[in-house]
């Protein structure tokens, strides 16, 4: 854990290279990876130590018994009331990050009605306070969060009519005027990632109802359009990541009007080649089954992954109707869950190995947008939020938790700006891992403790032993001394008995002479 909280300080000041902080990215997952390993593998006895699946730990010392609380929070994968956050606009969309620096996630809101974006500031305790706005050219569409301009602070990019807007961050909760990029059609969907491996990043979006168009990011805030990829009309998802385990980001788009997933791989370059169409919307890329490859979770299924850009064939799971999924491993037990808006927020927990359980439903307003899943208070749990387009209001539930470490939360090391969100987040898990070290190390020390008290009661136990050993001797040889001695009286005795007899027959024969 030390060493990971290195590899984020390292790659937050800003010294490193594009490929140096993807090398400490890289070898910070593995480390991660590693992190749940040990936790879920950490045994006393035959009893795992800091998975939650033990209340305490107890040990039998003479007559009394030592024990101690194990585990620190541990999502359970259920969570609380709600509680209700007014936001004062019509929000369309919303995103989350530390927008002020204070190491506290802070909500970010496009007011669907107005030409502003406002946020919500955390106070890291699972409440939030109203900041600042920012004026908009436009009425608000989708919204992100992202560094553009490498200065280690978190940018705002937003759907604008035919283009982007963007207003770069100044670090501390404000924002400059905003920068319109016009396109030349109305931009939908869009996502964000490095599609060239300049370490800039670049926007790939829904574009003129039948494509897509990748416009790659000058590392000043601005972009420029590069490419225009073929899918079909009206794109409700994207999803980026690596198919086809080639090291480059692919792209995965969602047809609603055709119904149709279109595969792009990327060639490193920012250009695309192209894969076979599959049935099904709504499609976001995830490993569900923890064999190492990105499999496809749609509205209608699952396809498992082959890691070569090729999927098998759907299996369906329990459905009651959900909208688009998203997946997410809220209990932090390292399998991812699905979570969906349908009236709400419809949970079903991971079993790592493609299948789902039965679902939850949590009530988040009339009309909710899509979940804002973040550690909203602190404990190192993902908490669950999400916008009522509706009521103008944000719906907060707290997770649940039970003794127990889980898997670090979701981070990254690519650039300044991320290593900078990640380092909170890599502070909270070490002071859990500390305290947690702290529980184990004191158990460690009182029974190192009763082993000290066993031994030296073994040790007066052998010494009494010995004295009454030689007690028990040493009444026995007095008792066998004590019987000599009256057998040997006995004897004399009944030797000068014997004697008598001789001696008086022997006087009368005298007398007689």
């Amino acid at each position: 854990m030390t060493r990971i909280m290195e590899l984020a300080q390292q790659s937050a000041n800003g010294t490193f290279s594009v490929s140096q902080r993807k090398a400490l990215d890289k070898e910070a997952q593995t480390l991660s990876k590693e992190y749940l390993r040990i936790v879920q593998s950490t045994k006393f006895n035959g009893l795992h130590l800091l998975d939650g699946s033990i209340d305490e730990l107890s040990l039998q010392a003479a007559f009394s018994k030592i024990s101690s609380g194990v585990g620190g929070d541990k999502g359970t994968g259920e969570f609380g009331s709600a509680s209700v956050l007014n936001l004062g606009v019509a929000p369309s969309d919303t995103a989350m990050g530390d927008v002020n620096g204070d190491g506290f996630l802070d909500i970010v809101i496009s007011d669907f009605t107005g030409y502003s974006i406002s946020f919500q500031l955390g106070n890291g305790d699972g409440t939030f306070r109203a900041g600042m706005s920012v004026s908009s050219s436009q009425n608000g569409g989708g919204i992100s969060l992202s560094d553009l301009n490498g200065d280690g602070n978190l940018d705002i990019i937003s759907s604008a009519g035919n283009g982007y807007e963007i207003h770069l961050g100044n670090g501390d909760g404000s924002f400059r005027s905003g920068t319109t990029y016009n396109l030349g059609n109305p931009v939908g969907e869009f996502s964000l990632a490095d599609f060239n491996g300049d370490g800039n990043i670049d926007i790939v979006s829904g574009f003129g109802g039948t494509s897509l168009v990748v416009s790659l990011g000058t590392g000043t805030g601005s972009f420029q359009t590069f490419a225009t990829l073929t899918v079909g009309p009206g794109v409700n998802r994207l999803s980026i990541g690596d198919i086809n385990g080639d090291g480059a980001v692919d792209i995965l788009a969602s047809s609603g009007a055709s119904e149709n997933m279109f595969l792009f791989t990327g060639n490193g370059n920012g250009n695309f080649g192209t894969l076979p169409t599959l049935n099904g919307t709504g499609g976001i890329l995830g490993d569900v089954n923890n064999d190492g490859y990105l499999d496809i979770l749609s509205d209608t299924g699952i396809r498992l992954g082959n890691g070569n850009g090729t999927f098998g064939t759907e299996t369906g799971f329990p459905d009651s109707g959900t909208t688009i999924p998203y997946l997410y491993d809220l209990n932090g037990d390292g399998n991812l869950d699905i979570i969906s808006g349908n009236n709400g927020a419809t949970i079903r927990l991971g079993n790592g190995n493609g299948t789902f359980g039965a679902e939850y439903v949590y009530g988040m307003g009339a009309i909710p947008l899509a979940p804002l899943i973040g550690d909203f208070n602190g404990d190192g749990v993902l908490d669950l939020g999400s916008a009522d387009s509706d009521s103008g209001t944000f719906y907060i539930r707290l997770a649940a938790t039970e003794d127990g470490i889980g898997a670090l939360l979701p981070f990254s090391l690519t650039s300044v700006a991320d290593a900078r969100q990640a380092m909170p987040i890599l502070d909270r898990a070490l002071d859990s891992l500390t305290l947690q070290n702290s529980v184990l190390g004191a158990f460690q020390s009182r029974i190192s403790v009763a082993k000290g008290l066993l031994e030296s009661s073994r040790v007066n136990y052998s010494a009494a032993e010995s004295r009454i050993r030689d007690a028990d001797i040493a009444s026995d040889s007095a008792e066998y001394i004590r019987l000599q001695i009256l057998q040997e009286a006995a004897s004399k005795v009944l030797r000068t008995a014997n004697l008598i007899p001789e001696i008086a027959l022997s006087l009368l024969k005298n007398g007689e002479d």
